[in-house]
Order: structure tokens, then sequence, then C-alpha cells
């Protein structure tokens, strides 16, 4: 059993700990990983147990639990001609689509790459830049625990005065 492994490990020795229990996994030796970073967990780990508040709220691969929660995907280039957003937006899939100046974004569901790219050399429109987004493990965890990220909650201030 290993909690928090590499908390407080510079990155050499934390990437040195992980091919140590990578190596134990490969040899068929069962680790129980405790962890919140879900780098870790993404990588070291075959089954997730997710837990809030003491209860498990979800049991499954990381991928798998990825994929209960996966939301929208996103796509974002930079154009180098003009393209009208609403051919991008009528893809299957496409749910949203935002230019700002040649920089556009394009969020949805599905093949998205491969349709955008098809559709820009069909108009030929030049793009660089490409990046992809998609849904993590940090992802599934917060909404599988109803966790969402912004500010923390502060305990109530107690004043001296009563």
């Amino acid at each position: 059993m290993l909690d928090e492994l590499t908390t407080g490990l510079d990155s050499a020795a934390r990437r040195s700990m992980w091919r140590l229990v990578e190596e134990m996994r490969e040899d068929g030796i069962t680790i129980v990983l405790v962890s919140h970073f879900m780098e870790e967990v993404e990588r070291l780990c075959d089954r997730v147990a997710v837990l809030d508040a003491g209860k498990c709220v979800a049991l499954d691969s990381p991928a798998g639990l990825v994929r209960q929660v996966s939301g929208v995907d996103g796509v974002s280039f930079r154009a180098h001609a003009p393209l009208d957003p609403s051919v991008l937006a009528s893809l299957p899939g496409v749910e949203d689509v935002s230019v700002v100046g040649d920089q556009v974004r394009v969020a949805g569901r599905g093949d998205l790459v491969t349709q955008i790219t098809t559709t820009l050399v069909h108009h030929d429109v030049p793009a660089t830049d490409f990046r992809t987004t998609t849904a993590t493990l940090d992802d599934a965890f917060l909404q599988l625990t109803g966790n969402e990220l912004g500010e923390p909650e502060l305990p109530p201030q107690v004043s001296g005065k009563e």
C-alpha cells in the first residue's frame, strides 16, 4: 500500500519511482496506491476507485472513468485564410465555434480533428498551431465528486467578540 507516493519528490525522483512501480506491476505485484495526483493515477493504475466523503462513487479503469463523464473536446488552430465559422458549426458533433482574429476554437464531440482538417483542405484554408483538448482524469474526478474548480471555501471567521 502506497500513500501519496511521490509527494515532495522532484521530477527526476518522481519518474524513477514511477518506473519502479511500473516494473512491479509488470511482475504481477498488486499495489494499492492512494493519490490526489491524477497524472500519477492515470499512468500507474489499472483500476481506480474514486472516493468522495468516504464513499466509493466510481470504480473503473482511468480511461473508463474519463469516458463515463467525457464532456466536450476542443480543437484550436490558427487559420491563414478567411473561413466562415458556419462551415465548421455545421459539422456533425460541433457544439460551438469561436473566432478571435485568426485563432479558431471548435468545441464538440466525435472525431473533430479529422472533420475540421478535411473541411479546411476542402475550403483551401491553410492552418497551423493545431491543439486538441480532451477530458482528463482530473475532469472525471471533479465531475464524479460534484466538486468544481474555483475558490476554496473558507471556514467562517471567528471573532473575539460574542
